[in-house]
């Protein structure tokens, strides 16, 4: 419960120092960030956070434009979030193998001829 406020805490902090017309690092990367990172001890979910990251950072992302931030590091945190949710997913499903394996053998030890 205490993590969940300092979550909630850390989104509040970012939302009120945002500048939506600021151009400064702050508020367009680091404040992002920092919600990012607030959300996720809110909810408890490093795969949604990352789901919605990467959706966030992939729309804002404009490649040809001059500034880095848009054209470089959107597009970083976008692959850093999709390689991190990825590694999740594989993680979960490599574990759900590794959990029914030996269920999909006794039902085959079972019964051999069935199939047949």
């Amino acid at each position: 419960m205490k993590l969940r406020l300092l979550g909630v805490a850390i989104l509040l902090v970012c939302m009120l120092l945002y500048d939506f017309e600021s151009d400064a690092l702050v508020d367009r990367l680091l404040l992002p960030i920092a919600a990012a990172v607030g959300a996720w001890i809110l909810v408890n979910n490093l795969s949604a956070v990352c789901l919605v990251a990467s959706f966030l950072a992939l729309a804002h992302t404009q490649l040809s434009s001059e500034d880095w931030v848009v054209s470089l590091a959107y597009p970083a945190v976008a692959a850093l979030c999709g390689g991190c949710l990825l590694t999740i997913v594989i993680a979960r499903f490599y574990d759900r193998i590794i959990a029914t394996h030996e269920a999909r053998w006794q039902h085959r030890k079972q019964d051999p001829g069935k199939g047949e």
